[in-house]
């Protein structure tokens, strides 16, 4: 089972859960073992882990968030929880939305489910399309909702969404809701979808949303982008053991380059995974930077004012590392169990 490998700010236990465990990580710290990541912020961290039997994977969680133990509970597999203002609020299993505190189930199936800050929740159901809500509580009762169109939408759509954006992966197109927050249902203007042109043509596999109104996206020729939160989109490249964007490649037509396995982006940094296993960072101190490099600073993690490192720092992970997690303050990364390579 792969180990997880923990960075940054731990002030709610959600890295490492230990007593006595110290409120900030700012070197590489081996917190146990779990086999995937759904959740990750600073107040919790959601896992599965593999049952021994032909029994659903084992939920387990740990942080100070108030849900915890009710999640450690859920005896269901998850394919998502869903989270607002950097915190779970419920979770996708099955083809249903679980609330809280009961867990109840909806009535209505979804394939997916995002919800952001602002209230707005968006739901994609085969056959049926994507459909946007006022709220989290009208969509799990099935009410109020829109039905979105699209010439690019198909049957495989993959949500993605940060504090007030929500993305849209259908085919290899991107396309971004542009959607009225300030009310209810009735109020502004109807939602519509948008194709975000910077990613056309790019092959775009994967999508992700990040604190900061941030998306990262991974192309299937292993180019990492990162749409910043004015539309803004930066290539990066990772070349001969170090990384550089586009610009500093100036006219080189990217041979040579290692492809980029993931990319997480917290409040302020970015980390990187090259196919070979390594990971770099970049990023300001006050943002959990994690190595102490980039974090002169004791508690950096916790949002005081400190210089951006805009160049990229290795990492130091012993083991081949399989996936990067970030929260806004903190990030976790999966590293391969030497015994079971």
């Amino acid at each position: 089972m792969p180990r997880l490998i923990a960075l940054g700010n731990n002030i709610c236990h959600a890295l490492d859960a230990r007593t006595g465990a110290k409120p900030t990580l700012g070197t590489p710290t081996d917190i146990g073992r779990a086999d995937n990541i759904l959740h990750h912020d600073w107040t919790c961290t959601v896992a599965s882990r593999p049952s021994l039997s032909s029994t659903p994977p084992t939920i387990t969680a740990w942080g100070d968030d108030p849900l915890v133990g009710t999640l450690k509970a859920f005896d269901r597999p998850i394919s998502r929880v869903i989270k607002t203002h950097d915190r779970p609020v419920a979770v996708l299993s099955q083809r249903r939305i679980h609330l809280p505190p009961d867990f109840a189930a909806s009535g209505v199936e979804w394939d997916d489910v995002v919800a952001t800050d602002l209230g707005p929740a968006v739901a994609f159901r085969r056959g049926d399309g994507v459909h946007r809500f006022p709220s989290l509580p009208d969509l799990y009762t099935g009410t109020n909702g829109v039905r979105l169109s699209h010439p690019f939408l198909h049957d495989e759509v993959t949500l993605a969404a940060s504090e007030a954006r929500v993305l849209l992966l259908s085919g290899a197109h991107v396309l971004e809701l542009v959607f009225d927050a300030r009310g209810g249902s009735g109020s502004g203007a109807e939602p519509r979808l948008v194709v975000l042109d910077a990613f056309e043509g790019l092959g775009v596999e994967r999508v992700s949303g990040a604190p900061g109104n941030r998306f990262a996206a991974i192309s299937a020729a292993g180019e990492g982008f990162v749409l910043d939160a004015l539309g803004g989109v930066e290539v990066v490249r990772v070349r001969g053991g170090g990384v550089g964007d586009e610009e500093e490649a100036g006219d080189d037509d990217g041979d040579g380059d290692d492809e980029v396995a993931d990319l997480a982006l917290g409040g302020g940094f970015e980390l990187v995974l090259v196919d070979a296993g390594a990971v770099w960072a970049r990023g300001d101190s006050k943002s959990c930077l994690l190595v102490e490099s980039l974090t002169p600073d004791a508690f950096g993690q916790l949002g005081l004012e400190g210089p951006r490192a805009d160049a990229w720092t290795r990492v130091p992970v012993d083991g081949r590392v399989l996936a990067l997690h970030a929260g806004r303050m903190s990030s976790l990364l999966v590293v391969a169990d030497s015994d079971n390579d």
